[in-house]
């Protein structure tokens, strides 16, 4: 199938839901993207993915929902560092995409705001964009949605072969917060978006980003509606 004839905007109006069919084929950074969201979906894998301005809120509830419809959420990384002639994100345009064909067009927007109107349950952990008051760190008053950065050396960053990867070093950091302000179960994985032949290096940035995290011992509590709740954090740990 013929290429589109490159244009200055390949996203007009940020609207990369025809381009990612025919990308320029020098946006390697969007080709790779697609190839792996096709990949997910091909194994059954559809992921729904969050607003790019990550404000989400009752994000719990729309995790249930999300899986009473067999989906999986997917969490976009703010992605800040622009390369010329690469678009971003779109991996997360095509499972929109997809989500649409196989729901309606209105899906997403409808299940969001389902998930708003649904009450919370005491026991449950809940997500800290639902909390009344974002926790953040008492020590150095580093708040949730603070990016971290950590210095790695030269060579580990050379190593990243894929231009896109080696300038856009990060790690999102998952683990939850109990009543008490004590943090536990640190992860790695919900943005999973390295090549497979960078694995290694993957696995050694992770190590770093959940090793500076766990250095932060105490986190303000969340709560919802003045009520403690455990809840589940993600910070962004970024590699300079």
């Amino acid at each position: 199938m013929p290429r589109l004839v490159k244009t200055p905007e390949p996203c007009p109006g940020g609207d990369c839901s025809g381009y990612i069919h025919h990308p320029f084929s020098t946006d390697t950074t969007c080709i790779k993207e697609v190839k792996r969201a096709e990949k997910d979906v091909e194994a059954g894998k559809i992921y729904f993915a969050e607003p790019f301005d990550s404000g989400v809120e009752h994000e719990d509830e729309l995790r249930w929902l999300c899986r009473k419809h067999g989906l999986h959420i997917h969490v976009p990384l703010e992605r800040d560092i622009r390369v010329e002639g690469q678009t971003k994100y779109c991996y997360e345009v095509y499972m929109d995409s997809v989500v649409e064909y196989r729901f309606g067009k209105d899906f997403k927007k409808n299940l969001i705001k389902q998930a708003a109107n649904m009450d919370v349950d005491p026991n449950d952990t809940v997500s800290f964009c639902d909390c009344d008051d974002k926790s953040f760190d008492e020590g150095s008053n580093i708040k949730i949605d603070t990016n971290i950065y950590i210095k790695i050396s030269k060579e580990l960053k050379l190593s990243f072969k894929d231009k896109y990867e080696r300038e856009n070093l990060e790690r999102l950091v998952t683990f939850y917060v109990d009543t008490s302000g004590n943090a536990s179960g640190y992860f790695t994985g919900y943005d999973d978006f390295f090549s497979n032949e960078n694995k290694k290096q993957e696995n050694q940035l992770s190590d770093m980003a959940i090793e500076k995290m766990r250095k932060i011992r105490k986190w303000y509590i969340g709560k919802v509606k003045g009520r403690k709740h455990i809840t589940e954090h993600y910070v962004d740990v970024r590699f300079k």
